[in-house]
């Protein structure tokens, strides 16, 4: 069980659900986690694995999809962190709710902000780190 032994994985909107679940699946094969999501409040789902691996596997950062900056500052603070970055898995998502017709632009707008767009600027922020390094894996 250690197909991720000392890998380094950046998971942005690592406190939503699923990402939680990674999360845990993650740590049991090796990897060492950066969970990034837009408020601490996100991160409550995953203290007790947190608790259990420690801040040598697992730590948080506090930012949004929606900032370049953030994803900059959150890519560096891994880096920082764990000497590199071999994994970026995006789980930022945001969906409204009702009926499609019932869907406000605005609404449509921010989904497409953090869905899309957010993937996005993570995929940005990581890449100069994956290419100096001559890898890494995007999911």
């Amino acid at each position: 069980m250690d197909r991720l032994k000392d890998k380094v994985a950046l998971f942005i909107g690592g406190g939503s659900s699923v990402g939680s679940v990674a999360l845990k699946h993650y740590l049991e094969e090796g990897a060492k986690v950066v969970l990034v999501d837009v408020d601490e409040k996100y991160f409550e789902r995953t203290k007790e694995l947190r608790d259990a691996y420690g801040p040598d596997r697992v730590v948080t950062f506090v930012g949004a999809c929606t900032v370049r900056e953030d994803m900059d500052r959150a890519t560096k603070f891994t880096a920082d962190t764990y000497g590199r970055i071999d994994i970026l898995i995006n789980f930022a998502g945001f969906h409204g709710s009702g009926h499609a017709e019932d869907i406000a632009k605005e609404q449509w707008e921010l989904a497409m902000n953090v869905t899309c767009t957010g993937a996005y600027r993570s995929i940005m922020a990581v890449l100069p780190y994956m290419k100096e390094a001559k890898r890494g894996h995007i999911v």
